[in-house]
C-alpha cells in the first residue's frame, strides 16, 4: 500500500536560524537511516544564482528543460509560465521518508516555528498554528519547545509524531479494517451453565431434539375421544349413542382401551386413549353422566395432536454460535435439558486517556470534562454480551498510557481506549503501544465520524484505541469493533445487521466521501423510516440520545430527502 510522505515545514523570519537548524537536522535524520528531501522557496527571479556552466548557457539559450547529471547527483531546470503549486511540487518527490520545507507558512501540514528572542524577533505564525517550536527561550507551556542546540530531540520528536505513524496503513476502508481485526486469532472459551442463566448467551453447541414434543398423542380441546368408524352413519335424525368409559384430564394416563360403542371424556392436553382416533368437542355433543350422543361423522385424526407435532426427534433446536432466547430456553426445558454449553462472556477493558478527563463523581474544574465515554462504551459492551472492567484514566504520558494498557491486557481479552489517536502533541497512544512492543495493524479508517483510531495487537489480544470524541468513539465501536467482539463471543453472525430504510427528513449536506448518520427507527405508512438526529456532531454526547440506527450515506451523495432509500445498521444487533 502506497503511503503519503510526511511533510513538515520550519517557519521563521529571516535570521531566526531556521536554515542553520535544518542543515544540522538533516545529518541527524540521516544517521537514523532516513531518506530526507528538502523543499526551499527561492524568491530570486529566474534562480540565476543556481545555474552554472553549460546548464546556465543552455537555459539562457531558451531550452525549456535542462538536466545535468554527475556520478551521484542529478539536477533539473525547467522553465514555467507560472509558479507550480505546492501540491504539484510535492508530487515530484519520490522514495524518501520525510519532506522538510523551509519557509512555507501555508498548507495544512505540521509547522515548527523557529524563534530567537536574542535577535528581537517574533514567531512568524500564531502559537495555535504551530506543532512545536525551536527557540532560545521557552515559548508556551502547552507547546513542545526545543532549544536551538537540541537537534537530536527534534529528530526524535519528528520520528515519533510523524514518521512512525505515517509508516502504518492509514485511512483504510471499513471492510479492510474489519478483515484485519477478524484475522487476529481468537478462540472462545466454553462453559456449561443452567438454562435459567442462559438468556442472551451464545450457544456453544448444535442442539437437536432427542425426543418428540409432545411425546404422546393428545387432545387440543375439551370433548370426547372416540372411534371415527362408530359415528360414520351418525346424523341429526339417527344420532349415535356411546357409553362413557372414563374421564381423562391432562397428566393422567388412560385406563381403558376404547372398543366399539365406547367414548372417553377428555380434557385439553389429555392423552388420547388406545383405539380412539377422533375428538369431538363438548358443544357438538349431547351428553349425560353415562353416555354421549353424536349427530355427525368425523374423519380420522380430527382434533388430535400427534406425537412430534411441535418438535420431532432430530429436529434442530439451535445452532452453535446462535443467541439463546426465552423460546429456546423453553424448548430446552421441554426436552429435559437443564444445562447448556455457552461461550464465556469476553472480558473487555476500557482505558481512557487525557489530562482533561475527570470521573463522573468529581466536581467540575476549569478546562476539565467528565469521562462520559467510559459509561457509554461500557453500556454498549454489556448490552452486546461482554463483561467490562475499568482500566482507569491515563494522563497524557507515554509511560502512564503504556502502563494502563499493560495492566488492562493482563485482566481482559481485549482493550478499548479513548483519546490520543490523532496527530496532536498529546496524542501518545501509538508511542505507548510501540513501547510495549505491540504490532500496529492500522491507523485511521475511512469513516466519518470515527476516522481517528488505532488498531493493534499484543500477545494475541486486540487493542482498539478510539477517538476521544464520544460520538466518534461510539460509531467506530459499533461499525469496526463489534464484528471482532462478536467473534470473541463465539457468535455465528458477525457484525451489525443491516436493513433498508427510507428517509423521514432531509439531510442536505454533500457527502463526497460518504458518512454515517445517527438516527432512530420510526414507522410511517407501513415503511421503516430513518429519522436523523438533529445534532450530528462528533463531540456531542447528546447526538446518541435515542439513536438505534446508523445510516450509511454512500460517497458522492449530494443530499438525502424524504422517501430516499438508504441502508442502516441496527446498533448492538
Amino acid at each position: 500500500m502506497a503511503r503519503k510522505i510526511p511533510v513538515i515545514s520550519f517557519v521563521g523570519y529571516s535570521g531566526s536560524g531556521k536554515t542553520t537548524f535544518i542543515e544540522k537536522l538533516i545529518p541527524e535524520l540521516k544517521s537514523r537511516k532516513l531518506r530526507v528531501a528538502v523543499v526551499e522557496h527561492d524568491s530570486a527571479e529566474d534562480m540565476e544564482n543556481l545555474q552554472e556552466g553549460n546548464t546556465q548557457r543552455f537555459s539562457q539559450a531558451g531550452a525549456d528543460l535542462v538536466s545535468v547529471t554527475s556520478k551521484n547527483k542529478i539536477a533539473w531546470i525547467e522553465k514555467r509560465e507560472v509558479e507550480p503549486s505546492l501540491e504539484e511540487l510535492l508530487g515530484y518527490i519520490r522514495d524518501v521518508d520525510l519532506i522538510i520545507m523551509e519557509g512555507y507558512k501555508g498548507g495544512d501540514f505540521p509547522k515548527i516555528g523557529v524563534y530567537r528572542k536574542t535577535e528581537g524577533m517574533e514567531l512568524v505564525l500564531p502559537i495555535e498554528e504551530l506543532t512545536a517550536a525551536v527557540a532560545d527561550v521557552p515559548i508556551d507551556e502547552e507547546l513542545p519547545c526545543f532549544s536551538l542546540d537540541d537537534v537530536g530531540g527534534v529528530a526524535q520528536y519528528v520520528i515519533s509524531h510523524f514518521l512512525q505513524k505515517a509508516g502504518y496503513p492509514e485511512g483504510i476502508a471499513l471492510e479492510e479494517g474489519i478483515a484485519q481485526l477478524l484475522a487476529v486469532p481468537s478462540w472462545p472459551v466454553f462453559e456449561y451453565i443452567s438454562i435459567d442463566e442462559s438468556d442472551g448467551r451464545i450457544c456453544g453447541e448444535d442442539i437437536n431434539a432427542d425426543e418428540n414434543i409432545p411425546h404422546f398423542a393428545k387432545s387440543p380441546l375439551d370433548g370426547y375421544a372416540l372411534r371415527s368408524e362408530d359415528i360414520i352413519h351418525a346424523s341429526q335424525d339417527t344420532p349415535v349413542i356411546l357409553k362413557i368409559t372414563e374421564e381423562i384430564p391432562a397428566g393422567r394416563q388412560p385406563i381403558y382401551k376404547l372398543e366399539s360403542g365406547m367414548a372417553a371424556k377428555i380434557l385439553t392436553g389429555g392423552p388420547i386413549p388406545e383405539g380412539a382416533d377422533v375428538v369431538i368437542r363438548f358443544e357438538d355433543t349431547v351428553f349425560d353422566a353415562e353416555t354421549v350422543a353424536l349427530s355427525f361423522p368425523a374423519a380420522p385424526n380430527t382434533n388430535i395432536v400427534p406425537p412430534g407435532e411441535d418438535i420431532h426427534i432430530g429436529e434442530e433446536i439451535i445452532q452453535k454460535g446462535s443467541l439463546i432466547n426465552p423460546s429456546v430456553i423453553g424448548l430446552l426445558a421441554s426436552l429435559g435439558r437443564t444445562r447448556v454449553l455457552v461461550a464465556k462472556k469476553p472480558v473487555i477493558a476500557i482505558v481512557n486517556t487525557g489530562d482533561e478527563l475527570i470521573e463522573a463523581y468529581e466536581p467540575l474544574a476549569p478546562a476539565k470534562i467528565r469521562n462520559s465515554s467510559r459509561y457509554t462504551l461500557s453500556a454498549f459492551l454489556r448490552e452486546a454480551g461482554a463483561e467490562v472492567v475499568q482500566g482507569g484514566i491515563a494522563k497524557d504520558s507515554v509511560v502512564e498510557i503504556a502502563e494502563l494498557y499493560r495492566k488492562a491486557l493482563g485482566e481482559s481479552d481485549m482493550v478499548i481506549s479513548t483519546g490520543g489517536v490523532s496527530v496532536g502533541d498529546y496524542d501518545l497512544v501509538i508511542p505507548a503501544l510501540e513501547s510495549l512492543g505491540a504490532q500496529i495493524l492500522f491507523w485511521k479508517i475511512n469513516i466519518k465520524p470515527g476516522a481517528a483510531l488505532v488498531a493493534a495487537q499484543l500477545n494475541g489480544k486486540v487493542i482498539l484505541a478510539l477517538s476521544g470524541n464520544p460520538t466518534s468513539a461510539a460509531i467506530a465501536l459499533q461499525l469496526l469493533g463489534m464484528p471482532y467482539i462478536h467473534k470473541l463471543m463465539g457468535k455465528k453472525q458477525i457484525g451489525l445487521k443491516k436493513i433498508k430504510v427510507f428517509m423521514k427528513n432531509s439531510y442536505d449536506k454533500p457527502c463526497p466521501n460518504g458518512r454515517y448518520l445517527e438516527g432512530r427507527m420510526v414507522f410511517e405508512d407501513g415503511k421503516t423510516c430513518f429519522e436523523t438526529i438533529s445534532k450530528q456532531k462528533n463531540g456531542a454526547i447528546s447526538s446518541l440520545m435515542g439513536c438505534d440506527l446508523i445510516g450509511e450515506v454512500v460517497p458522492g451523495t449530494v443530499g438525502l430527502y424524504p422517501g430516499d432509500a438508504i441502508e442502516a445498521y441496527l446498533i448492538n444487533s
